[in-house]
């Protein structure tokens, strides 16, 4: 799995927020700290930056993902809100931003008619399937060994042989310096 496709993964029921919309439809959404997490599980914290000014009485935020080896910056605004004033409008142009990377992009497409996390297309949704945490474990332990044994291609290989879901499940137990390791390895192939 590459790290675009880390960004634009579904995510959970936990994560998500409904609020009403316009004509009584309910809206889904995730809150700023919920994109920060993803991508600091993703490209890591020294792996993003941000910064914001203001044009034209609306908040920009500037947000740089360093994805192989190059910074990239997407820029989006978003104005004051009602609910929490210029603190609403920094986390909006912030979500706004990320959502251009693809973080929670797919929650502009949610049909209508859906008003809970439930109710979601499977597309929507992070996998529901199985889980094998004891194979798993080995491939984690077997990527870790390889890291550890400066073997990228075989730690490499070990990853893309999981599924999409299990890749994610593995990517969160791995250190920072392990997805540094292999992150930096990619930027340079």
């Amino acid at each position: 799995m590459n790290v675009l496709e880390m960004l634009k993964s579904p995510f959970s029921k936990s994560e998500l927020k409904w609020r009403q919309g316009r004509g009584g439809m309910q809206l889904a959404y995730i809150d700023a700290r919920c994109a920060m997490k993803r991508l600091d599980d993703v490209v890591g914290i020294d792996g993003w930056q941000d910064s914001y000014k203001s044009l034209e009485g609306r908040t920009v935020c500037e947000l740089s993902l360093k994805i192989n080896g190059a910074w990239i910056t997407k820029t989006d605004g978003a104005g004051d809100t009602n609910i929490e004033g210029e603190k609403g409008g920094l986390s909006d142009a912030f979500k706004r931003a990320a959502v251009k990377f693809g973080v929670g992009r797919y929650l502009y497409y949610v049909p209508n008619g859906v008003n809970t996390f439930d109710d979601l297309p499977p597309a929507f949704k992070p996998s529901n399937k199985r889980i094998n945490r004891e194979e798993l474990q080995g491939s984690l332990i077997a990527i870790v060994n390889d890291i550890k044994e400066d073997s990228l291609s075989t730690a490499q290989e070990s990853f893309n042989e999981l599924e999409q879901h299990e890749q994610m499940w593995v990517w969160n137990l791995l250190s920072t310096n392990q997805k540094d390791y292999i992150r930096s390895n990619q930027e340079a192939a």
